[in-house]
């Protein structure tokens, strides 16, 4: 397995795509407007050009929701220091095999919304970028806050009984089965801030722990909608180590539902919550 080729969410803007299972990125809105806030505190301190970057799993819309909160913020902050917006470049998609050109057609109605001259744009499926300005000047990273988001799929958990229960059917093969493994390490939040603390180029502002269900009528949460924010989150990975088909990842989502009753989904959420980390970091001068 070739990891920077298999880790990566599902493409596209189908049923199984991350883009239509991954909706919490929202949640994250008051932080990034408290950064943009502390960066901008007064028109002096305003910097005059700014990087945003979404990196990893994230595709699609999903990929420029975060990137549309931070520049509305961004411009929403000039406004209220009468001060002319900063150049802004945009960093997107860093893994060589994500969905790069879902992310291209989302950010043509992203530049439309906003209002960014044609003139001024550019991408590449090479770099991962759009970048706007002149001279394409990047704000010193020594002077601006990061948010870093990283999910806690405990629901990961019951895909186990998932893919023991088609290798009793043959539909998978037993011992592809035995050296199956997914890449995925959940820290707790004392292990992220004693890895921040001892690498020591950050400072942390905030750190956040949140239930991605909060808010969420429980009844409305479905296996069939567990299913698909797995197969989102790990199809990839499965068809490359099994060699398998759309059509068995179908049946991957089958007996899923048939596997997670809705009794088994009630206790599963209580015993594992899904949740997931925000931090805001400031790096060190």
């Amino acid at each position: 397995m070739e990891p920077q080729r298999t880790v990566r969410m599902n493409p596209g803007e189908g049923e199984a795509s991350y883009a239509r299972n991954s909706t919490f990125q929202i949640r994250m809105k008051p932080m990034i407007e408290e950064a943009v806030t502390e960066l901008c505190c007064d028109s002096t301190n305003l910097p005059k050009s700014m990087m945003i970057a979404d990196l990893g799993c994230s595709c699609g819309p999903s990929a420029l929701t975060l990137i549309s909160v931070a520049v509305d913020a961004i411009h929403r902050r000039c406004l209220q220091l009468q001060q002319a917006p900063p150049e802004l470049g945009l960093l997107l998609n860093d893994l060589p095999s994500n969905d790069f050109n879902t992310a291209v057609k989302h950010l043509v109605a992203f530049q439309q919304k906003q209002n960014v001259d044609k003139s001024e744009r550019g991408s590449s499926p090479g770099a991962r970028d759009g970048s706007w300005g002149k001279n394409g000047n990047f704000l010193d990273r020594n002077t601006i806050p990061s948010s870093c988001f990283g999910i806690y799929p405990t629901n990961m958990g019951v895909r186990g009984p998932i893919l023991d229960n088609m290798v009793s059917r043959g539909v998978l093969d037993q011992e592809r089965l035995k050296t199956f493994y997914i890449p995925l390490y959940a820290p707790y939040e004392k292990e992220v801030k004693e890895i921040i603390e001892e690498q020591g180029s950050f400072s942390i502002n905030k750190l956040q722990v949140h239930d991605s269900m909060a808010g969420v009528n429980k009844a409305l949460i479905s296996p069939k909608m567990i299913a698909y924010g797995l197969r989102a989150g790990i199809e990839p990975i499965i068809v490359d180590h099994f060699g398998l088909s759309g059509e068995i990842m179908d049946e991957f989502i089958r007996t899923a539902e048939q596997h997670m009753s809705p009794e088994f989904l009630e206790k599963e959420l209580v015993k594992n919550p899904r949740i997931f980390l925000a931090i805001s970091l400031a790096r060190k001068s």
